[in-house]
């Protein structure tokens, strides 16, 4: 493709402005007439809500605020810029540590200071076309039309089969984005009959991983890490595999050699204090905690996790003022229910030690109603969380009820009753625990079974009845809602297209694929639905 830079919108970010107006020569040179800039991360990130970028020229090192990696991350993670924008990081940095953070969110080349007209124009020639040829599958994924992405890279492969490569890394991550776990990993296993594959063996990896073959997984990243041992996105998903496989020393070693090749990613460290702190190296934990806080300082990545984490540590040590300032900090930075939530539930534990019985009990009733308020977003650590509060306190009744919905929320769920019956072991009571989730397990496995008894006697409306009680009752069992789509599938096979049935089986669907992504009985469900709306 010509070099064509007429219609192109181009950004150039860089706190210098000497070097803003250099690059703006450079490119207008090239033939751009559209060019903004931005002195620094918070202007460049507002530029790129406002106005949508072809190319985007943003130098690593941004003075005060957000670096050009964070800027990266943003528009990634917000969708500001899309699989056609052109991005080039700029740098006179050479560090290790710099190339490595920075290549994580897969800028589309680097250009090393000093620069000039003619380099800048030639790595614009040989991106452009490449990039540009994109557009079609960006509009595709904006619409959430995953589907048509593939397709458009499959076309885009026949017409253009150098580009293959890079097209089916794409198309790995739609097929993976669409939960058609099956069509991905044949892909994977196509590639690598071929070819040993360093990213095609992490992918099969992470679909062996989003599938609970968690072994597999972990003989296949491990693979891949003696192949290629600065792959950061297989350490990031061996460590996720061990911690499923519930060994997390190995977790901790492993994300530990992660953050040697890599030491500036704020999540890692996060993902280090929580493994150092099951663990119990508490003062390894809390070291990365304030790291994690201080390198996500200005990252859209920064999460509450991080705070509560320290602060939890800190009312463990006797520190429960610095706990409660942490806990203040996360009120004005995070909005979210989550972490007002979490919030909520650590300072109880600060407030208690010191003494301060009144406002404990205050916070726990608040963070009670948060909780219920939530509803089904609320995921399973918050939920033990607020039952060890409850504990600590000396409401065992109140906590015990709760953990019994956690329980029947998740019957099949090997990760969680495991977690589960640590939480029992620490807080003493193991055998209480013990009969608990089995009592918990008993009740739903018979509630499934009374609807499949109730549907094979041909009395498929009390069955469907049946499972839409249960999932009132417990909105986060992903068996019962599942079970449930099952039934209104069956129905509609039977009796015909009814739209509102319909569009109760898509939100069941929907909603099951939340609670468990890609598992591949929901994903036969969500296909036949597809063939009965076509109809």
């Amino acid at each position: 493709m010509a070099m064509n830079l007429k219609d192109a919108q181009v950004l150039i970010i860089d706190d210098f402005e000497g070097m803003c107006k250099m690059l703006r020569e450079f490119i207008r040179a090239a033939g751009a007439q559209r060019i903004d800039t931005a002195n620094n991360g918070k202007d460049a990130v507002t530029a790129m809500t406002k106005r949508k970028y072809d190319i985007v020229l943003c130098d690593y090192n941004l003075g005060e605020g957000k670096n050009g990696q964070q800027v990266l991350e943003e528009a990634k993670v917000r969708e500001l810029i899309g699989y056609a924008t052109v991005w080039i990081m700029i740098t006179a940095e050479k560090t290790m540590d710099m190339v490595m953070g920075a290549a994580e969110y897969e800028p589309d080349d680097y250009l090393l200071k000093p620069i000039n007209e003619e380099l800048l124009k030639g790595r614009l020639e040989r991106l452009i076309s490449k990039k540009w040829a994109l557009q079609d599958v960006e509009k595709a994924v904006k619409r959430k039309d995953y589907g048509k992405a593939v397709a458009r890279c499959d076309e885009l492969m026949k017409l253009d089969p150098t580009m293959a490569q890079d097209l089916l890394r794409l198309k790995a991550r739609f097929l993976l984005a669409k939960g058609d776990y099956p069509a991905v990993k044949a892909l994977f296993e196509s590639l690598l009959s071929v070819r040993s594959i360093s990213w095609a063996k992490t992918g099969l990896g992470k679909v062996y991983f989003l599938s609970g073959e968690y072994l597999k997984a972990k003989d296949i990243l491990s693979e891949v890490l003696e192949e290629n041992s600065s792959s950061l996105e297989t350490y990031d998903w061996l460590v996720k595999t061990y911690q499923a496989l519930g060994d997390n020393e190995q977790a901790q070693a492993l994300i530990t050699q992660a953050l040697a090749l890599s030491p500036n990613s704020g999540p890692r460290h996060k993902v280090l204090g929580e493994l150092a702190n099951t663990n119990g190296d508490k003062a390894l934990a809390e070291s990365a905690y304030r790291k994690s806080i201080k390198l996500a300082e200005h990252s859209i990545l920064k999460t509450s996790e991080a705070f509560t984490g320290l602060a939890q540590l800190c009312t463990e040590k006797g520190d429960a003022q610095e706990a409660l300032k942490l806990m203040a900090d996360v009120r004005k930075t995070f909005s979210d229910p989550v972490s007002t939530l979490q919030a909520s539930i650590t300072e109880v534990a600060a407030h208690q030690k010191l003494g301060h019985t009144a406002q404990a009990q205050s916070l726990l009733q608040d963070a009670e109603r948060q909780l219920k308020g939530m509803g089904s977003k609320a995921g399973v650590a918050e939920n033990l969380a607020l039952a060890n509060a409850m504990l600590s306190l000396g409401d065992k009744e109140k906590a015990l009820m709760l953990l019994t919905q956690v329980a029947k929320n998740n019957h099949d769920s090997p990760a969680v009753l495991s977690q589960m019956d640590k939480f029992f072991k620490e807080a003493n009571l193991q055998e209480e625990g013990k009969s608990l989730i089995q009592a918990s397990k008993d009740e739903v496995i018979e509630i499934n079974n009374q609807g499949v008894r109730l549907a094979q006697d041909g009395k498929l409306e009390e069955a469907i009845e049946l499972l839409r009680q249960a999932v009132a009752q417990l909105p986060n069992n992903f068996r019962i809602r599942l079970n449930l789509a099952g039934m209104l599938l069956k129905r509609l096979q039977e009796n015909g297209r009814e739209d509102a049935l319909l569009y109760e089986t898509r939100k069941e669907l929907e909603r099951a694929n939340i609670l468990r992504p890609g598992d591949v009985k929901c994903l036969e469900y969500m296909q036949l639905l597809d063939r009965l709306v076509a109809a």
